[in-house]
């Protein structure tokens, strides 16, 4: 769980600057902030993967500028997934 976590992080913060954008300062308090939300749910009830996937669309997606990055983040993040978990489509 921890290297989906930080490959997620890795290719997110290689992928997107704050050169782009001022806002794409991705740091580790980032990831501290994308965990944290997890504990939000009842992991007996709920998928953990499923949860993770979520809250990192909520962490990073939802600062990314317009559907080209926006695509690139969800290619990245199946992609990372996808190696970690052989799962699509989350």
């Amino acid at each position: 769980l921890a290297e989906t976590v930080l490959d997620v992080y890795a290719d997110v913060t290689r992928s997107f600057s704050a050169d782009d954008h001022r806002h794409y300062k991705f740091t580790p308090r980032t990831v501290t902030e994308w965990i944290q939300a997890l504990n939000r749910y009842d992991v007996g009830a709920v998928d953990l993967l499923e949860a993770l996937y979520y809250e990192a669309g909520r962490t990073f997606r939802d600062r990314l500028v317009g559907a080209d990055a926006v695509n690139k983040f969800d290619s990245l993040i199946a992609n990372v997934f996808r190696k970690h978990w052989r799962k699509d489509g989350l």
